[in-house]
């Protein structure tokens, strides 16, 4: 295990938030000094430093969280996800090593029982000392099954890879999300982003009404020919076509009405006429 790294210039009458700064600030360059391994997983121990590293990182912040103030929270709720994931990295490495080892030392103490027998000269002939080691390389003074030991290790192996991935994914995002500099910002190393200022709430504008265009006329007659007729002719004649016609429409009218006075009268004329006329039973020869 790595030590940690020594915190300089704490001052004893210095307020407690400065020194919480000092104290903070190396813990976070000591997980920081670790990242360059951290893109090869063959790199266990100094993954596993890192680790460390973050958990004295987590314990200082934990320390001074009351006051740091609100926010902390956060922050040790991010390192304690990074420390978990190479945590059970670590453990499953842990684990397939002491494996290893109990599979090491059956086979040693099995290579020492075969090298006695080969070497006991005074204990038979060499055919003889042949079918002891036979016999006591199918006997097992254990009731570890190898295979069994081996199949731990492949789970191991497996949660191992993934939890590195995890552990990769994780520190990813909090590098996306700029948590050195959050950090910073949070116990007061460096000054607080700037607050945005509020937008007024404009009132939603009135949906003006559109202004539908009048449809086009569909083309006519062309009345270029006509127009150009009556000015010829009204050049001939000194007179306007167009009254003209008007002044005929209006002496048709008077016709009109003296025609219908004329049958009116001519028909009361008809009926005085027939009156005075008298039947020809009624004259006074018709009498005698």
């Amino acid at each position: 295990m790595a030590k940690a790294r020594a915190v300089k210039n704490i001052k004893c009458e210095a307020p407690v938030i400065e020194n919480a700064r000092r104290i903070i600030m190396v813990r976070l360059e000591e997980l920081l000094s670790w990242t360059p391994y951290i893109d090869d997983p063959v790199n266990v121990p100094e993954i596993h430093h890192m680790r460390i590293a973050a958990k004295r990182l987590r314990y200082t912040l934990e320390l001074f969280r009351p006051i740091l103030g609100k926010g902390t929270k956060e922050l040790i709720d991010e390192i304690k996800a990074i420390q978990a994931a190479i945590g059970t990295m670590h453990d499953a490495d842990v684990m397939i090593e002491r494996v290893v080892a109990m599979i090491t030392a059956d086979g040693e103490e099995r290579m020492s029982r075969m090298m006695d027998i080969a070497t006991a000269t005074d204990r038979g002939t060499v055919p003889q000392r042949r079918q002891r080691m036979r016999s006591a390389a199918v006997a097992r003074h254990t009731v570890r099954d190898e295979v069994a030991l081996y199949t731990l290790v492949a789970q191991h192996a497996e949660h191992s890879v993934e939890s590195y991935h995890e552990f990769i994914r994780t520190w990813g995002v909090m590098m996306e999300t700029d948590f050195v500099g959050r950090l910073r910002q949070h116990i007061g190393v460096d000054p607080p982003p700037p607050t945005p200022e509020p937008v007024p709430k404009s009132k939603p504008a009135k949906a003006k009404a559109e202004t539908v265009a009048a449809p086009e006329p569909p083309d006519g007659p062309d009345t270029s020919a006509t127009s150009g007729a009556a000015a010829e002719a009204e050049d001939a004649t000194g007179a306007d076509p167009e009254l003209d016609h008007d002044d005929a429409t209006e002496v048709d009218a008077d016709d009109a009405v003296d025609t219908d006075a004329d049958a009116d009268l001519d028909t009361v004329t008809d009926t005085d006429t027939d009156t005075d006329r008298a039947p020809a039973g009624d004259t006074p020869e018709d009498e005698a």
